[in-house]
C-alpha cells in the first residue's frame, strides 16, 4: 500500500474519533442534563410538601360490633346510618365554610353550643367523605351509644388538600329534636320509667317494651382524632 493510502485511512480514524468524541459529549451533557432537572424536580417536590397526602386509614369494628347493636336495636339499618355518618362528616367541615353548624339531622344541644364556638376554620372547599366505619359501641351504662370513625378530605385556604380522621359519637334517643336533647320513656303498662334505652323489658313489671318507631341517633360529639 502507498504512503497516500495509508495516509487517508490515518486521516479517516481520526476524523471518525473526533466525530465519536463529540458526540459523546453532546449526549453525556443532554442527558446529564435531564437526569440533573428530574432530581431537582423530586428534590423540590419534597421539600416544598407539594405531594398529596393519602387518606387517614380507619379502624372499621363492624363485624365484631354490629350483631351487638343489632340485639339491642333489630330494626338498626347499617346503611343507613352509615349515610347519616357521611352527611354528619361533611357537616362538620362545610360548617367551617358557613360560619355556623349546618348538621340537617338530630344532633344534642350542648355539643352544637361547643361546636359554634369551635369551628373549623381552614376549610375553603372540595370537601369529599372517602368511607366511614363503625368504630365503638358502649352499652355498659343507661346509654347506648355508637361511635364512627370518617375519613375527609378537604381544600384548606391555602389551596392545599387534607386529609382528615374525624371520630362521630351518637346517643340512642327517643326524640331527635335538637332543642329538647335527649329524652327518657316510659313503660306503656305501669308507667316507670325506662332508665336504659332499648331495654326489652320493663324493670318494674316485666312488661315487654317495644322501641318506639321514633328512636334515633343524635349527634353526641364529633372531633378529629
Amino acid at each position: 500500500m502507498t504512503w497516500w493510502g495509508i495516509l487517508i485511512i490515518v486521516l479517516g480514524a481520526a476524523g471518525g474519533l473526533i466525530a465519536l468524541y463529540y458526540l459523546g459529549r453532546r449526549l453525556v451533557s443532554f442527558f446529564g442534563g435531564f437526569a440533573r432537572g428530574f432530581l431537582n424536580e423530586l428534590s423540590s417536590s419534597s421539600l416544598s410538601g407539594t405531594e398529596p397526602e393519602k387518606p387517614r386509614s380507619l379502624s372499621s369494628l363492624e363485624s365484631v360490633l354490629l350483631p351487638r347493636v343489632r340485639r339491642d336495636f333489630p330494626e338498626y339499618n347499617a346503611e343507613l346510618v352509615a349515610e347519616r355518618v357521611r352527611r354528619d362528616a361533611a357537616a362538620y367541615y362545610q360548617s367551617g365554610i358557613n360560619g355556623a353548624p349546618c348538621f340537617t339531622d338530630g344532633a344534642v344541644t350542648s355539643f352544637l353550643q361547643s361546636f359554634a364556638a369551635a369551628l373549623p376554620s381552614d376549610v375553603k372547599g372540595g370537601i369529599k367523605v372517602h368511607r366511614v366505619a363503625l368504630y365503638g359501641y358502649d352499652a355498659s351504662g343507661q346509654d347506648r351509644m355508637l361511635t364512627y370513625q370518617a375519613s375527609v378530605e378537604y381544600a384548606d385556604t391555602a389551596d392545599a388538600v387534607r386529609q382528615k380522621r374525624l371520630v362521630l359519637k351518637y346517643i340512642a334517643a327517643f326524640s331527635a329534636d335538637p332543642a329538647s336533647d335527649v329524652k327518657t320513656c316510659n313503660c306503656p303498662n305501669c308507667g316507670a320509667p325506662v332508665p336504659v334505652i332499648g331495654s326489652k323489658n320493663c324493670r318494674y313489671c316485666g312488661a315487654a317494651l317495644k322501641t318506639p318507631a321514633g328512636l334515633g341517633w343524635m349527634l353526641l360529639d364529633a372531633r378529629e382524632g
